[in-house]
């Protein structure tokens, strides 16, 4: 069987208290409390090492630092390496990028690429009449481009809420609220 240790007992086992929590606000205290924490708990597994030559690989040590930047530096004039696109989950509720093991749920979850086909709306319905003057899309997502050439139809869910959500260039979405928040998120193509 398993036991859960209490974050109290954990500290205690770290050598630390409940007054030390506040300290590790900064920083540049973990650097004074890990490293050796981590050095002794590799002792007491029996690693041997030469730890003399043991450095911090962060800006806390310029000269490593330093390093680093003269190598991208010179990968990047020498064209080694380039810059692109990373697409990741993003936050709303922290309004940042959200990698897989900061989520406390979903977990091994990546973002999904879907293309969004336009299909103007014809004929306005009545709740649209104040915006009839402007261009007006039905808008699908799928996963399979390749299967809606020759579209002829658009159905949407009966009891579904769909809004009306204006975009770039005067345009104007019918989808529900979900689907707008997430294209509000994502950085659009050259395509687009």
């Amino acid at each position: 069987m398993t036991r859960v240790y209490t974050q109290y007992e954990i500290l205690q086992q770290l050598g630390l208290s409940e007054a030390d929590i506040p300290k590790f606000q900064d920083p540049e205290h973990w650097f004074d409390v890990f490293p050796a924490q981590g050095r002794e708990d590799m002792q007491e597994f029996g690693i041997h090492t030469d730890w003399r030559r043991s450095f911090y690989t962060t800006d806390k040590n310029p000269f490593y630092d330093s390093f680093v930047r003269w190598q991208f530096t010179h990968l990047k004039a020498n064209n080694k390496i380039s810059y692109g696109k990373r697409f990741t989950i993003f936050s709303a509720l922290d309004g940042q990028p959200c990698a897989d093991h900061d989520r406390s749920k979903g977990e091994g979850v990546n973002p999904q690429e879907y293309t969004c086909i336009k299909i103007a709306l014809v004929d306005i319905p009545e709740q649209l009449a104040e915006w009839k003057d402007k261009k007006i899309s039905l808008v699908a997502a799928t996963l399979r481009p390749e299967t809606m050439y020759g579209q002829t139809n658009c159905f949407v869910l009966p009891e579904g809420e769909y809004g009306l959500f204006e975009m770039k260039d005067d345009e104007f979405f019918v989808m529900t609220e979900r689907a707008a928040k997430n294209m509000a998120y994502q950085e659009l193509t050259k395509e687009d």
